[in-house]
């Protein structure tokens, strides 16, 4: 059997470790070149989300109210599109009533008559008393029932206390001015107690919405006619005519009245 030489044997182990040597070194590059692809973010990854989006200039609290103050500069709200700033009317409001008309000569400051009084001819009953309130004016109606001849009535400013007609007692009226309504040819003292008037006595303008009229008292039902006084809180401009079917007398004063003086 032949022998194997020692020196041999060393020459063959040390070029067994520096293959080994190399292969290690190899593995070890190839490692550390995986390892630094895996680390490495994709060109085309996108970045890491933040709580604020790019391109906003504010960040938004979810409980936040809107107008409340955050610390930084605020819009100011938008204007409402119902207001006008350069006015202090609204476009679609109407302009103020004209009271009295201009030109118009059936207004009156002082005292006012149908054309037959103090006629008494007709004889009619009340019916009913009422106030309203118009643009421009309040009024105040007498009803009567049917009767065939036109009414007869008379309107007038009370100088001083108004006073009840029969008894000349002060009359207990809420108001600054007032006017005395007085209707001719009133039956109804002809009448039982029972079948008499059982309308309204007093009529009060915070009831029916008025500007100006303020109050309208029952103060005279005596000789065939029916006294009403009207406290306004200043008389104006006023009218009075008749109406039929049913046959009533409307008196309007104007709420403001620069033809009066």
């Amino acid at each position: 059997m032949s022998k194997i030489s020692p020196i041999c044997c060393r020459i063959k182990a040390r070029r067994g470790l520096a293959h080994l040597g190399l292969v290690l070194a190899v593995l070890s590059l190839v490692a550390s070149s995986c390892g630094g692809k895996e680390n490495a973010s994709p060109p085309d990854a996108d970045p890491p989300a933040t709580e604020e989006a790019e391109g906003n200039d504010e960040s938004v609290t979810i409980d936040e109210e809107p107008g409340t103050d955050t610390g930084g500069t605020q819009e100011s709200p938008d204007p409402d599109p119902d207001e006008d700033p350069d006015t202090t009317t609204a476009p679609d409001e109407e302009p103020p009533v004209v009271c009295p008309p201009e030109g118009n000569n059936d207004w009156s400051t002082s005292f006012t008559a149908s054309s037959d009084w103090p006629s008494a001819s007709a004889e009619t009953l009340l019916a009913n008393a009422a106030i309203g309130a118009h643009d421009g004016y309040d009024r105040f109606v007498l009803t009567f029932d049917e009767q065939t001849e036109p009414l007869s009535w008379m309107v007038q400013v009370v100088d001083g206390q108004p006073v009840r007609g029969a008894s000349g007692l002060d009359l207990d009226i809420e108001g600054s001015e007032f006017l005395l309504v007085v209707v001719a040819g009133v039956a109804d003292y002809l009448l039982e107690t029972e079948d008499q008037y059982a309308g309204p006595r007093q009529l009060d303008g915070v009831d029916a919405g008025t500007s100006n009229l303020v109050q309208a008292v029952l103060s005279g039902d005596f000789e065939a006619q029916v006294d009403w006084h009207i406290g306004y809180d200043q008389i104006n401009a006023f009218r009075v005519f008749a109406l039929e079917s049913p046959p009533r007398v409307v008196v309007d004063m104007c709420i403001e009245d620069t033809a009066a003086g």
